[in-house]
């Protein structure tokens, strides 16, 4: 009896075998899941090297005042603003070419509803909408696509 107490189990050499291998097979999986899932692509990193340019601020002067529709009472808009781009070559555009620009934005915004500009979402519109004809109009004259990329309102008074 004392001779079945010291003899080894077979088979457990085996067994430790194949879960030695299931553990190495899950260890390099994950590490070959975690290194791909962590390379960056060749285009991404030379796309970090290359510095955008620094943006440009022109304000538009004078500040534009346009009346606005609003049934039989005369309400009217005053707003200053400026355009940010990162062309250095449009502020010169952008001021040969002011008269012809603040046509289109006071047409723009004497076409604009009082009570759709009290709230957030018109005055996003309203900005949206500015920066859009704005880049119509450069591109017709030859400027770059999308060369104006924002628009800020410095100041915006209703009445």
């Amino acid at each position: 009896m004392a001779e079945a107490a010291t003899e080894p189990k077979k088979g457990g050499g085996v067994m430790k075998l194949l879960m030695g291998l299931l553990f190495a097979a899950a260890v390099g999986g994950g590490g070959g899941w975690y290194y791909f899932t962590q390379m960056v692509p060749v285009e991404a990193s030379e796309a970090e090297t290359v510095k955008r340019a620094d943006p440009i601020y022109w304000p538009f002067d004078p500040a534009f005042v346009v009346n606005l529709p609003d049934g039989a009472y005369m309400r009217y808009l005053k707003v200053d603003l400026a355009l940010m781009t990162r062309d250095v070559q449009l502020p010169a555009m952008l001021e040969k070419h002011a008269p012809l620009l603040r046509n289109e934005l006071l047409m723009l915004f004497s076409n604009a509803e009082y009570e759709k500009l009290l709230n957030a979402e018109g005055k996003e519109s309203l900005r949206a909408d500015a920066i859009s004809s704005l880049n119509a109009r450069l591109v017709e004259l030859g400027a770059a696509e999308g060369g104006i990329e924002d628009l800020y309102f410095t100041s915006f008074v209703m009445q």
